[in-house]
């Protein structure tokens, strides 16, 4: 996508933007970085059945609702699953 108006220059605007006018299908996962930050966005992605996998700032506060035991094995050639 391309934007040219000067509001865009803010990523939580332009990334938000354009997740929500992709098709995204039951099946996929929107992944990005730290270029949301509105926990209000969050919340539309999740009302919308959006599934999304992002870093959050570290300076958020969390609640854990559940944990779950992970899986021996959990890494693969690009991927270590921590926690």
């Amino acid at each position: 996508q391309f934007y040219n108006q000067q509001k865009h220059l803010a990523e939580d605007i332009t990334l938000k933007e354009s997740i929500l006018s992709t098709a995204i299908a039951d099946n996929e996962v929107v992944v990005f970085d730290r270029g949301l930050k509105k926990r209000r966005t969050f919340k539309e992605f999740n009302d919308q059945n959006i599934s999304f996998v992002t870093r959050i700032n570290p300076t958020k506060s969390v609640k854990i609702l559940e944990q779950y035991n992970l899986k021996k094995n959990s890494c693969t050639a690009t991927l270590d699953l921590k926690s």
